[in-house]
């Protein structure tokens, strides 16, 4: 697999990650990558992708192994 910065290449994001950040609190994103609550919500809704140096704590916070 190819280095991303994270080593989360981004179809992982896009398949496992982030379908489950729809069931999580924005109170609990914003912690765990620092962003704004309207920047989590985007993420949320998937109208913008985090940096990739957040996936790990992203994928940990919903339960995904990577």
């Amino acid at each position: 697999m190819e280095a991303y910065g994270a080593d989360i290449h981004p179809a992982i994001y896009r398949e496992r990650i982030w379908p489950r950040l729809g069931a999580a609190k924005l109170a609990d994103i914003m912690e765990a990558t620092g962003y704004s609550k309207g920047h989590c919500s985007a993420i949320r809704a998937g109208t913008r992708t985090p940096h990739v140096s957040t996936w790990p704590v992203l994928a940990e916070l919903v339960g995904v192994q990577v």
